[in-house]
C-alpha cells in the first residue's frame, strides 16, 4: 500500500496522495472530501451532495420558478403604468 505524506503548508498540515492511489480511488485535485476521525486514524471519502452547479441549471430552475407565480404577482407584472413612470 502506497504511503501519504504530511507535509506542512501555510500553517496547515497537508496529506500528499501518491498518483498511483488517485487513479484507483478516481479522485483528482480538488475534490472535496469528507473526513471523519476513528480510534484507528482518519477515514477519508469523496463527498456527495455537492455538484458543480451550470448555467443550463440555473435557467431551468428560473423558468420553473417564474412558472409558479402567483396571480396576483402576473396581474401586477402585466397592469399598465398608473403613474409617471418612464417605460
Amino acid at each position: 500500500m502506497p504511503e501519504c505524506v504530511l507535509q506542512n503548508i501555510e500553517g496547515s498540515a497537508m496529506i500528499r496522495v501518491p498518483p498511483e492511489a488517485l487513479s484507483v480511488l478516481g479522485w483528482q485535485a480538488g475534490d472535496v472530501l469528507s473526513c471523519s476521525v476513528t480510534s484507528g486514524g482518519v477515514l477519508l471519502h469523496k463527498a456527495r451532495g455537492r455538484r458543480k452547479i451550470n448555467l443550463d441549471d440555473l435557467l431551468d430552475q428560473y423558468e420553473a420558478a417564474a412558472s409558479e407565480r402567483a396571480a396576483g404577482d402576473r396581474e401586477w407584472l402585466n397592469a399598465p403604468p398608473c403613474g409617471r413612470e418612464l417605460i
